[in-house]
């Protein structure tokens, strides 16, 4: 089942069951996403668990002052289908 963009105040966790089905509605049966040229990952295939602990460490970051950090996570959620406003 798809579920449409979600809008969240930026800088805001995501609930992790809306997460992990956002992730499921890109990742397919792979269960997992590709990163290429990311400026954390690399380019490297990640899990589920993988992206939402890099997540939370980015969001924290962000929430302490880091922009950088917060753009990263909202570029990465916006290709989930969960965009910051």
């Amino acid at each position: 089942m798809s579920i449409g963009i979600i809008s969240l105040t930026y800088g805001t966790i995501p609930e992790r069951e809306v997460f992990d089905r956002k992730f499921n509605n890109v990742s397919g049966l792979s269960n997992t996403i590709t990163f290429t040229n990311d400026e954390r990952f690399g380019t490297d295939t990640v899990s589920v668990e993988e992206l939402w602990h890099e997540l939370l460490i980015a969001i924290t970051m962000y929430n302490n002052g880091n922009e950088q950090a917060g753009r990263w996570v909202s570029d990465v959620l916006f290709c989930l289908g969960i965009e910051w406003i």
